[in-house]
């Protein structure tokens, strides 16, 4: 269906389902119609019919193209037990960069001490944390290291997220640095890339940059792209939250732990990280985290699909297309697979 088709029948439905004043939530909460403008559709008027509170809001690319409307700029502390949804996620989530301009240190998986990516000055506030004076001085780094080694892994082997891959192969592995050298940055994305089959953890850490100390954002989302070879998982244990598109991923999660496995079925990688095509868009998610400075992601690699690259970018892309599905949880058996397990803290 063209694109521009299917806005204007969005746009219908939203219309008519606001006309009849229809509400199917169990909650009976008061819906309204809340609209924002789109850059890829030309910034065209984009509705939909929604049960969250808020009023709608004006993309910022699209300035000047309609009626004058605001964002809040009221600070949220967002938790598990209330995790943001995509729309707060794309209005007021921060994002960080990582280009091969700011990779400072490329050494992840090497012979050398304190192996690590260390991308420089990564971090671009949200409109609500830009004018605060605690935010809008300040730098942050981005450090990523193999968290293979660390006490929360070494001394709960039994507690942490686990899958098929994960046990068939005795626990996590330490990475070894991919014999092509993928790992770095590519088009704006953190890539890691990897040889052998098995289960790997990487800690990822927003520092001070002038003191090196952990600093945490209230909001910011880490998207996962191109999980489409077969036997492919990407896993965290750490997030508020998980947006997807329409999935073709399956899904397992317990206590707070998600983990994302592709069916096979390739797609193409992205040329453009924030202009997805649906296939592409499909085999992505997004992992929403929420008042930290220190996230682990765990990524498996399945026998059938040797020598595969993993690419994730700080990216809202997910959480900003009109047409969201929330992951809330609901299993699909993986075959052979172990279940998610507790992370612990």
């Amino acid at each position: 269906m063209d694109d521009s088709v299917a806005v204007d029948l969005m746009q219908r439905k939203s219309a008519e389902v606001s006309e009849s004043g229809d509400s199917s939530n169990a909650l009976d909460q008061k819906c309204k119609r809340r609209c924002h403008y789109h850059p890829k559709h030309d910034c065209r008027l984009i509705c939909r019919i929604s049960c969250v509170n808020r009023k709608p809001i004006e993309n910022p690319k699209c300035k000047n193209t309609g009626p004058t409307t605001t964002t809040t700029t009221t600070s949220k502390e967002f938790t598990r037990e209330d995790p943001p949804s995509p729309e707060q996620t794309c209005d007021m989530a921060s994002a960080f960069v990582t280009t091969v301009d700011n990779l400072k240190e490329n050494t992840l998986g090497m012979d050398v001490d304190k192996p690590k990516l260390h991308f420089t000055d990564v971090v671009v506030l949200s409109e609500m944390l830009k004018d605060r004076d605690d935010y809008k001085y300040r730098k942050w780094d981005l450090i990523v290291e193999d968290a293979s080694g660390k006490p929360r892994y070494v001394n709960n082997p039994e507690k942490n997220l686990v899958s098929d891959i994960y046990e068939s192969y005795g626990g996590l592995n330490a990475y070894i640095r991919d014999t092509r050298n993928y790992t770095g940055s590519y088009l704006g994305t953190v890539r890691i890339g990897i040889d052998d089959a098995g289960s790997y953890v990487f800690r990822m850490t927003l520092v001070d940059s002038e003191t090196g100390e952990p600093s945490p954002l209230p909001l910011f989302p880490l998207t996962f792209y191109d999980v489409d070879g077969e036997g492919e998982i990407v896993s965290t244990c750490d997030a508020a939250q998980v947006v997807s598109l329409n999935s073709r991923l399956d899904e397992e999660a317990e206590n707070g732990c998600y983990a994302h496995r592709s069916n096979g079925g390739e797609v193409n990688l992205p040329r453009d990280f924030e202009d997805l095509s649906l296939p592409q868009a499909r085999s992505s998610v997004t992992y929403v985290y929420a008042n930290t400075a220190s996230f682990d992601v765990q990524l498996h690699l399945d026998p059938k699909t040797p020598q595969r690259y993993f690419v994730m970018k700080s990216s809202k892309v997910l959480a900003c297309t009109n047409e969201f599905q929330l992951q809330q949880g609901t299993k699909q058996e993986w075959k052979n697979a172990g279940k998610p397990k507790k992370a612990d803290a």
